[in-house]
């Protein structure tokens, strides 16, 4: 059904995460890369494995190679439990601007160069550790993405998520 629709699907990803913690603190970086003639194939709308799946772009175009470090830091180490922050960046170099449908990817290409994206993505996030609201949290997150082959995209967002224990 899906060859139906798009076509033979090419691509084979190899995405990693390292990452060592020590009271509180998390440093982990990854590495991701591409392979094929498609982009990364998202069946049915689903999540993916990957690291790179950020906020405004997911890094995984055809042959796109990206590198990512991330820091976080669990605000109960100092007593504060539920409180936590993390801020990401992700680069993206190697993308075929043949294979990208935009009016930049277009110029791109006729320029005979290649694509770069970065983003950095902020996350700070309580969850309710009691009472009624146990579980409910409330997340800010703000993201910056720049690209030569795609718009330039500041976002913020309030997310309110809900846990259930089953």
């Amino acid at each position: 059904q899906g060859r139906a629709l798009l076509g033979e699907v090419d691509n084979q990803t190899l995405s990693t995460n390292f990452g060592y913690s020590v009271r509180g603190h998390t440093l982990s970086g990854g590495y991701q890369k591409g392979r094929g003639d498609t982009a990364y194939a998202y069946v049915g709308g689903t999540d993916t494995y990957l690291f790179s799946e950020q906020q405004v772009s997911t890094f995984a175009l055809a042959n796109e190679r990206a590198w990512m470090v991330r820091y976080d830091y669990n605000f109960a180490a100092l007593g504060i439990p539920g409180l936590t922050f993390n801020v990401r960046y992700v680069t993206g170099d190697q993308v075929d601007p043949q294979r990208i449908a935009s009016a930049k990817g277009r110029a791109l290409a006729a320029r005979g160069g290649e694509g770069r994206e970065w983003e950095r993505t902020t996350d700070i996030t309580y969850v309710v550790q009691s009472g009624l609201l146990r579980n409910v949290s409330l997340r800010w997150r703000n993201a910056s993405m720049r690209s030569n082959f795609a718009d330039a995209a500041d976002e913020n967002r309030v997310i309110v998520g809900y846990t259930l224990g089953f």
